[in-house]
């Protein structure tokens, strides 16, 4: 399964769920069109250093408490 696909079947059980897609393979591109559809989106080239992946997790997270989520 596809991220994408994963992110629609798990929108579907549980709305409002954030997601990270990050590229997978060189020899594609991911574009914004993949993930059309969930608005609550971020999205990652690779390479990514660990530390900026770790920032990009915690601004999803911290954001989603100021909303007063519960992901």
């Amino acid at each position: 399964m596809k991220g994408r696909e994963l992110a629609d079947e798990a929108s579907a059980v549980r709305p409002g769920l954030k997601f990270i897609f990050m590229s997978g393979h060189a020899d594609r591109v991911l574009i914004p069109e993949d993930i059309s559809g969930h608005p609550d989106t971020e999205l990652l080239q690779k390479p990514v250093m660990p530390t900026f992946l770790l920032r990009r997790v915690r601004s999803v997270l911290n954001e989603d408490q100021a909303q007063g989520g519960n992901s």
